[in-house]
């Protein structure tokens, strides 16, 4: 029974999540146009152990480059102003365009802890417009959106980083490669097997 609600709840937030498109983009896909297999992610940039899973979710998109979509949720571990901080610069980055690559530049700092000067650092490696970027992090711009995903995440009974919803399944801590790929092998043979007869011939003959 707790099974099968902890599922309900995932396909409930992944059809929240594809209702209402996020503005700006958190996605770490935004070239899959058309994804056959979604991940969604509540994860704090300061947890060493979301850094972790994030080299996993790296490897999964390169073995599903066409079909996989992997969305980030803030899900920041304290409750002091700072906390939030590393969240609002990866939500400014995400509204000029350059989420994935500030998540991945975020992940690689935790040794060096993730102030100010460092975010203001790492904004201008990733070619932000530095006007713009300092607008939204003096004024907070962002910092309802972190709050919102704090919220969604405790509707969702998300309560640690990082914790995962795969194809409507909840999975806590760094699960093993091969327990994502059985999902999303299994969401790729169903989409596979309810396409079209078209698509599924085109799908033949594209595979070598």
């Amino acid at each position: 029974m707790r099974a099968s609600l902890l599922r309900w709840n995932g396909w409930l937030l992944l059809a929240c999540l594809f209702a209402a498109a996020p503005v700006p983009a958190q996605s770490l896909t935004p070239q899959v146009r058309q994804p056959q297999a979604t991940v969604v992610v509540f994860a704090a940039f300061s947890c060493p152990y979301c850094a972790q899973a994030a080299q996993t979710l790296a490897a999964l998109q390169k073995r599903y480059p066409d079909a996989l979509a992997v969305q980030f949720k803030h899900f920041p571990l304290g409750l002091e102003p700072e906390d939030l901080l590393a969240h609002e610069a990866a939500l400014a980055a995400a509204a000029q365009d350059k989420f994935p690559q500030f998540h991945d530049a975020l992940f690689r700092q935790p040794q060096r802890g993730l102030g100010r000067a460092v975010l203001d650092q790492l904004a201008e490696q990733a070619g932000l417009d530095m006007v713009r970027y300092r607008r939204d992090m003096d004024g907070h711009v962002w910092r309802s959106r972190v709050e919102d995903d704090r919220r969604e995440a405790a509707a969702f009974g998300v309560r640690a980083t990082p914790t995962f919803f795969v194809q409507g399944f909840k999975l806590e801590g760094i699960p093993a490669a091969d327990v994502f790929e059985t999902l999303i092998d299994q969401a790729l043979a169903k989409a596979a097997s309810t396409a079209p007869p078209s698509a599924q011939q085109e799908s033949a003959h594209a595979t070598p």
